[in-house]
């Protein structure tokens, strides 16, 4: 009877079954993309802000406004992993992509004349720009990309041969708002380019290889010496430390200076080097324990320090004699980092092992 049945217990359910999350077979797929088109394209941007470059590439398959937040949302792309790359595709992808403001084209061969053109073309707003080692552009085609780049913030040219002075004239007219500058490696480099450099804002500069650059060309940079952060100097045969001392000596706010096989640098030139350096690298110069006795004294936050090959003499005392005096002080050896404040602080390593 019916009291009877209500009175019996119920029969167990059969155990559900997960849903799949598959995107590509489950049956929410609809529900899924339906809800996601209510979300306003600002959230989608930010959500696939943090995909990969190729997540996004795959998402822009599903949908019109998810391809269209993908296309917003890339900001930076490096063309050396691609292939097939034409100056078709170049331009397509420039277009695409319309907050693109990061680029990464070194050392790539396929980069010319031509290329540089419709870049300038597309994105004249570029921010940051990598130009490394790409051997098939001249010194027009980069002048004529510089000339529209009035945004630009960061460039690097390492290793392109056709960067000269020229080229270095035309971006001081036209990206005024640079800070960070590599031309290290740059062999048709001269003085006359370090001077128009000097009218930058330049926070971070590398220099380097260049044969035609003298103290002349150095002592030009004092121009932007305050508001110098880091500098790199490497391969620099002609340059003494009536060049290196007083551009330091100019540079109250640098924190990083790098100096490599300068054989003609001494420890004069450490005296120009002021109290808010934190990381020096003097690799290749013929600093000695004189020079390391005035760093210890002047350069108190100074934390990382490289003296590897010095032509100097530099001895195992001298090392421990500014741990004692920097106990933050770290001193780099054959590509690690020790402290030398570590065994309370006796070092009996020497630093000036080769890589």
């Amino acid at each position: 009877s019916m009291s009877k049945r209500a009175l019996s217990p119920n029969p167990p359910r059969p155990a559900q079954k997960r849903p799949n999350l598959d995107l590509k077979t489950s049956s929410l797929t609809p529900l899924i993309l339906t809800e996601s088109h209510y979300f306003p394209e600002e959230i989608l941007v930010h959500i696939f802000s943090h995909l990969a470059f190729d997540d996004l590439l795959s998402i822009s398959l599903v949908s019109h406004k998810w391809r269209q937040a993908s296309y917003s949302a890339v900001t930076n792309i490096s063309f050396p992993q691609w292939r097939g790359f034409s100056p078709k595709f170049f331009r397509r992808t420039l277009v695409h992509y319309p907050h693109l403001h990061t680029l990464d084209m070194s050392g790539c061969d396929y980069v010319t004349d031509h290329i540089l053109s419709i870049l300038s073309q597309i994105r004249p707003t570029l921010i940051t720009l990598n130009l490394e080692d790409c051997c098939n552009v001249t010194a027009k085609g980069l002048s004529l990309l510089f000339q529209h780049l009035s945004k630009l913030e960061s460039l690097s040219l390492s290793g392109t041969y056709a960067v000269d002075s020229s080229t270095l004239e035309v971006l001081l007219t036209s990206s005024r708002l640079l800070t960070s500058l590599n031309i290290s490696n740059c062999n048709r480099v001269s003085d006359t380019g370090l001077q128009h450099i000097s009218h930058l804002p330049l926070r971070n500069l590398e220099l380097g290889g260049h044969n035609r650059v003298t103290n002349k060309g150095l002592l030009s940079l004092i121009r932007c010496g305050q508001t110098l952060e880091r500098l790199c100097i490497s391969n620099l045969v002609n340059i003494t430390d009536d060049g290196v001392m007083p551009l330091c000596h100019s540079a109250p706010h640098l924190r990083t200076f790098d100096i490599y096989q300068c054989p003609n640098v001494t420890d004069q030139s450490l005296q120009g080097i002021g109290a808010a350096i934190e990381t020096l690298r003097l690799w290749g110069t013929r600093v000695s324990d004189k020079g390391l006795e005035v760093l210890s004294q002047r350069c108190q936050d100074l934390t990382l320090l490289k003296v590897a090959n010095c032509l100097g003499t530099v001895s195992e005392d001298a090392i421990v004699r500014m741990s004692q005096r920097l106990p933050n002080l770290r001193v780099q050896e054959d590509n690690s980092i020790i402290s030398t404040s570590s065994r309370n602080g006796k070092i009996a390593k020497r630093s000036i092992e080769q890589n």
